[in-house]
């Protein structure tokens, strides 16, 4: 009952009333709804921070993923001209055989 004392000298009338108001709905004395009314703040203020270490993560995984595209990119730029250097060297093989088998004709 002393809390009941001191909380009109300290709050505002209006704000003691809806205390009140909303401790009796809840079933709930002022000192307990004050309690879990501090608790809910922070649970909220412990998941703010967690959704920014998301949000970072989230951020450092997107920087990742453009170099890695950019790597990617050329990577396959370097495979694509191995491919072509060694599509080269295998015509001008094959070429070089026919040319054994049948000479070319001259005119």
């Amino acid at each position: 009952m002393r809390v009941k004392e001191h909380l009109p000298v300290r709050l505002e009338p209006d704000l003691l009333e809806r205390l009140g108001t909303m401790a009796t709905s809840r079933c709930m004395e002022i000192t307990g709804l004050i309690s879990e009314a501090l608790d809910a703040l922070e649970r909220a203020e412990t998941f703010e921070e967690q959704i920014a270490e998301v949000i970072e993560r989230l951020e450092l995984l997107e920087e990742k993923m453009e170099e890695a595209s950019f790597n990617e990119k050329e990577r396959l730029e370097y495979l694509f001209r191995l491919v072509e250097t060694e599509l080269r060297s295998h015509s001008q093989a094959i070429q070089a055989r026919l040319d054994r088998v049948v000479p070319p004709r001259t005119s």
